[in-house]
């Protein structure tokens, strides 16, 4: 069975550092699980193409 996860994707300009940390420490625990899909829902400072770039294997 795959699983669907929506994901607000909030990076703060003035914390961005902490943000991308946290951000990493997510998608490595969803890694974890097979079958996952992710929908991001872009909310923050970063450009789509910046965090394509971040989500890249």
């Amino acid at each position: 069975m795959e699983i669907m996860h929506t994901m607000p994707f909030f990076i703060r300009s003035d914390n961005k550092d902490q943000d991308l940390k946290l951000m990493k420490a997510c998608f490595e625990s969803l890694s974890y699980t097979n079958d996952t899909n992710v929908v991001i829902y872009n909310q923050g400072c970063m450009m789509e193409h910046e965090i394509e770039k971040l989500l890249e294997p």
